[in-house]
Formats: C-alpha cells, sequence, structure tokens
C-alpha cells in the first residue's frame, strides 16, 4: 500500500486530531494492545495495517499472515508505542483489516 493513501487515510479518519486522547491521555503515555480476530475467517491485510502502525511511529508486530486461517479469539497483532498515536491509527488499521478479511473468507 502506497505510503501516500496510508496518510490520506489517517487524516480522513483523524481531521486535525483525536480530541478526546490529547486531553484524556497525557502526551508520553504508552501503551500495548492486541488486534484479535472477532470471528472465524481468512486473514487479509497484515502487511497494510502494519503499515499504519508504522506510520505513526507505533511498533506492530504481526504474529499471523495473509491468507491464514484464523479462529474467533486468535492475536493477530500486537502493538506498542504512544497511546495517542496507536489510539489515532487503530481505526484505520482495523478498517484495513476487515474490509481485506472480509473479502478474502467469502472468496
Amino acid at each position: 500500500m502506497r505510503r501516500e493513501l496510508i496518510r490520506q487515510m489517517l487524516r480522513e479518519d483523524a481531521g486535525k486530531g483525536d480530541i478526546t486522547s490529547e486531553i484524556l491521555i497525557g502526551k508520553n503515555v504508552r501503551a500495548r494492545g492486541k488486534i484479535m480476530a472477532k470471528q472465524d475467517g481468512v486473514l487479509a491485510g497484515v502487511e497494510e495495517a502494519r503499515a499504519v502502525f508504522a506510520e505513526v511511529g507505533v511498533r506492530a508486530r504481526a504474529l499471523k499472515r495473509d491468507g491464514e486461517v484464523v479462529r474467533r479469539g486468535d492475536t493477530i497483532m500486537e502493538v506498542e508505542g504512544s497511546a495517542r498515536k496507536i489510539l489515532l491509527a487503530e481505526r484505520v488499521a482495523l478498517n484495513i483489516l476487515m474490509r481485506m478479511s472480509g473479502i478474502a473468507t467469502a472468496t
């Protein structure tokens, strides 16, 4: 996925920023998180989701690969970095994973 497309997706999702995160979460707060499968299916979009996190400076480690069958509850990816940045990128990354995995599962 081209870097400019990722930037555009982040801009469209966040606009001028995430005011709620900026108010409630300290600038230097770090966090970790997991992206988990909500249902059984065929996984797709892992590298694209990882690239979204990388674009905002969040470390993302993929535990599954595109084309793998996942079961509900499987951990797909672990992320670590600024809590604000994780929240900034997570919606875009999840949208990519859900859309691409939905297509992969249906075909």
